[in-house]
């Protein structure tokens, strides 16, 4: 029986794994059993980079709707085939690169569990202060309530798909990767050992050419 194809980036400067692979329901398998895939891999989030009428074209317009049956978080950041990635991936990229980087990234110590941390501290050093005064010393962080929150970072896969999951994919997944720490170079070899096909296209390379760092003078 086919399984939906993938293959899997890991990075020492992320906690999840990049899983790249073709847009779910057009390799011989059904969307849902795509999905299932894909979710067996580890996937918590789905990248799709192909534009709506593109997702028309091959028949994939349940794409958001399957993803939620899937328990996968769906982010839709549309890139034209064989373009740059023009003004609506960046409207896209802008509203939710947080959330995709806070998936991706190592965790971090819980908010609310750093600040009940730093409370304990402080009440330690009130403490401290009336032993040696013998007065009771106010102690404003006693009062502050500890709101719990989300953890910053949270260490989970994300799989990336355009048509074929190689061009607009690992020209994506290296943006994402040079964002979350990785060195452009190292971000191009990287996806490039997965994907030797990725990051050929001019366009693609001209886009990506523009996360390089500036020289500054005397270097």
């Amino acid at each position: 029986m086919p399984q939906h194809p993938y293959s899997v980036l890991s990075a020492k400067q992320i906690q999840g794994q990049l899983i790249f692979t073709p847009c779910p329901g057009t390799q011989d398998t059904s969307l849902a059993e795509a999905l299932a895939t894909l979710k067996e891999a580890g996937a918590s989030a789905l990248l799709t980079l192909m534009p709506t009428e593109e997702l028309h074209q091959n028949a994939v317009d349940d794409l958001p709707q399957q993803c939620q049956q899937h328990g996968i978080e769906w982010f839709h950041l549309p890139v034209e085939d064989d373009q740059a990635p023009a003004e609506p991936f960046q409207a896209a990229w802008d509203a939710n690169r947080e959330r995709i980087k806070q998936l991706l990234s190592r965790p971090l110590k819980n908010v609310g569990e750093a600040a009940e941390t730093r409370q304990k501290q402080a009440r330690k050093r009130s403490l401290r202060v009336v032993n040696e005064h013998s007065e009771p010393v106010f102690n404003a962080v006693s009062a502050t309530q500890v709101v719990f929150q989300r953890p910053v970072s949270e260490g989970k896969h994300i799989a990336i798909h355009c048509k074929g999951g190689s061009g607009r994919t690992g020209l994506i997944a290296t943006q994402l990767l040079i964002e979350c720490g990785v060195p452009l170079r190292e971000a191009i070899s990287q996806v490039q050992a997965l994907r030797p096909r990725a990051l050929q296209h001019p366009a693609h390379v001209q886009y990506i050419a523009q996360f390089e760092p500036v020289a500054r003078p005397g270097n």
